[in-house]
């Protein structure tokens, strides 16, 4: 299975195009593409606006929605017509009420899970466990690709994972070929890529050297 999520993380349209495209042309299947979406108050960056050119776009893949908006709500409403979005990441941290924004994706049809901040305390999933497919937990200060990674998140991914064995785990922030397999051991599902694979002139190589560090881990 690939658990490879390549992530992008851009402010400007034509950049999301060419991405897309890069990874389009590697003829990789990957279970999804990650779009980090940005309001410039949940964190200090914002994203591009365009929403329903996507889907003049030529791809087959699917799409996960990062959500690191202070209002996911609104946020939501504003793709609820782009075809391949199939799953959204809500932060827990949001100003929004959770439940509310979780039914909303559920109405929408989408996979949903939470995304977690490095500081946020484990408990605060608890109560949302039987209402989610997934926990993103960010493994670096979450707006900018390149951050540095935070390897002290292992500890809670672990003990979330022995908690709850059923529930998709995903990392997201700062994995490269020389952490990715330290960071499998911790019980995660799923890889988030953005600077060490999107951001890689050679996308099929880059993805090469990530899957052979997890194999040989």
């Amino acid at each position: 299975m690939n658990t490879i999520i390549p992530a992008i993380l851009t402010s400007d349209f034509s950049d999301f195009k060419n991405k897309l495209a890069k990874l389009v042309a590697s003829d990789i299947l990957f279970p999804f593409i990650q779009i980090d979406v940005m309001d410039g108050k949940f964190v200090n960056s914002t994203s591009f606006k365009e929403r329903d050119e996507i889907n003049s776009l030529s791809h087959e893949f699917d799409f996960e929605l990062h959500l690191m908006v202070e209002h996911p709500i609104a946020e939501m409403e504003t793709w609820e017509n782009v075809l391949a979005v199939k799953k959204v990441l809500i932060p827990i941290e949001s100003k929004d009420d959770i439940l509310t924004a979780i039914k909303d994706a559920r109405a929408l049809d989408w996979s949903v899970g939470l995304s977690v901040n490095p500081e946020t305390p484990l408990d605060q999933i608890d109560q949302y466990i039987d209402h989610i497919d997934s926990v993103l937990f960010l493994t670096v200060t979450p707006g900018a690709q390149g951050n540095p990674f935070i390897p002290n998140v292992e500890e809670k991914i672990k003990k979330f994972k022995d908690t709850y064995a059923h529930i998709t785990v995903e990392v997201d922030g700062g994995v490269t070929p020389e952490n990715i397999g330290q960071i499998n051991n911790w019980g995660v599902d799923y890889f988030c890529v953005g600077n060490a694979l999107i951001n890689q002139e050679d996308i099929l190589s880059s993805y090469n050297n990530l899957t052979n560090s997890l194999e040989n881990n």
